[in-house]
């Protein structure tokens, strides 16, 4: 029996193709609103804070994080923190935005980033209070 399934390789392909639509329209509504250079630093922000959030979800098909409970894989809550962290001090620090050739965003950029990465997980939570939905009601 192979390890991914039918339905698994189907979520996966949903929260990418979901995290990629988000990722494509921040940098759409970016290019229209700021430089080139801020453009491509907003998509990166929520291109590696969707992936950071995403593995939060990816623990179960069918919970919830919260019915799960965030904290119970202290492990992971580890990584995303110390993820999270990098990722900031990349972004915030001269050396990090020189390195990495990133604009300068204010904090409120930043939050925008952050907000638009919560979006791909959202769905994906969304998704499994669907489909525990339809199958009471069948």
């Amino acid at each position: 029996e192979p390890m991914l399934g039918r339905s698994e390789w189907a979520l996966i392909l949903q929260t990418g193709l979901a995290l990629a639509a988000t990722t494509f329209g921040v940098f759409a509504w970016a290019r229209a609103h700021r430089s080139v250079q801020e453009a491509r630093t907003l998509t990166f922000a929520t291109l590696v804070f969707g992936h950071v959030v995403m593995s939060l979800a990816f623990r179960s098909k069918d919970r919830t994080l919260w019915e799960i409970g965030p904290l119970t894989n202290l492990r992971l809550v580890a990584v995303v923190a110390l993820s999270t962290v990098a990722q900031a001090s990349i972004m915030l620090t001269a050396v990090g935005r020189r390195l990495f050739q990133i604009a300068d965003l204010s904090p409120g950029s930043l939050g925008i980033a952050a907000l638009c990465a919560l979006a791909p997980i959202t769905f994906l939570e969304v998704a499994k209070l669907a489909r525990r939905f339809g199958r009471r009601h069948r």
